[in-house]
């Protein structure tokens, strides 16, 4: 731009000396000097308003970006925080299964002393009976 803004002001320059009495040949060097940077011009401003639609066609993807990037990290907190409370659930289970081993092992063997004794159902046993006579 700031090349073409020197050749104008010299397409002026010549223009006034024009006036004052320059020959045709170089009217006409002026005047083809003239059309080629207008032509310049022409074509600088197309690139200018190309560039231009293009930056704003980037900053409304990049809002989009910057929306979707923002949904994606609140949807990952959400996702973390439902697997947090899984974990969480998973690890009272696994408790939960740990008694029931150890109850079962201990149902096993009151059921090994009532079968010792001659009773054939250990659960049926008397609460005060089980592991033994005492």
């Amino acid at each position: 731009i700031a090349h073409l803004q020197r050749q104008n002001a010299e397409l002026s320059a010549l223009a006034r000396r024009r006036g004052a009495g320059d020959t045709s040949a170089e009217c006409e060097e002026l005047a083809e000097a003239l059309v080629v940077s207008q032509s310049d011009v022409r074509h600088l401003q197309l690139d200018l308003e190309f560039h231009q639609a293009k930056l704003e066609e980037f900053l409304v993807e990049n809002d989009a970006l910057q929306e979707e990037l923002h949904k994606a990290r609140c949807d990952c907190i959400t996702l973390r925080r439902a697997l947090e409370a899984k974990d969480q659930q998973l690890r009272h289970c696994e408790i939960e299964a740990q008694v029931a081993s150890v109850h079962r092992r201990g149902v096993a063997s009151q059921l090994r002393v009532g079968e010792r004794l001659g009773v054939r159902d250990a659960r049926r046993f008397p609460e005060r009976h089980r592991g033994g006579y005492g």
